[in-house]
């Protein structure tokens, strides 16, 4: 799943939501902080991870999804706790930053 911040138009969306084995997030037009103040509630910017809230991230996902689309969601965050991919609280899922491939596009 990969999670676009675009700075320019102010919006979080997601792409590639079948993909529940790699969570990246691709910064458009944005700073660090910039990212941030888009995220807002659903996360932030940290040097080169972001932080995502986990029950944001899944309503992320357009509908209809796949029936076992929850399901997978669910083993992929209980994964990512396991490997200490989540903060203290269990609420933040950690995700690597991509370079914006939006250049070409």
């Amino acid at each position: 799943m990969k999670v676009i911040v675009d700075g320019a138009a102010g919006t979080v969306r997601a792409e590639d939501v079948d993909n529940l084995d790699d969570l990246s997030v691709e910064l458009r037009d944005a700073s660090a902080a910039r990212a941030t103040a888009v995220l807002g509630t659903f996360g932030r910017v940290e040097g080169e991870h972001a932080w995502l809230d986990i029950e944001s991230l899944h309503t992320l996902a357009p509908t209809p999804r796949s029936c076992s689309w929850d399901e997978r969601f669910a083993k992929a965050m209980a994964y990512a706790r396991s490997n200490g991919w989540t903060d203290e609280t269990g609420k933040l899922v950690q995700a690597h930053i991509e370079p914006s491939n939006a250049e070409a596009r």
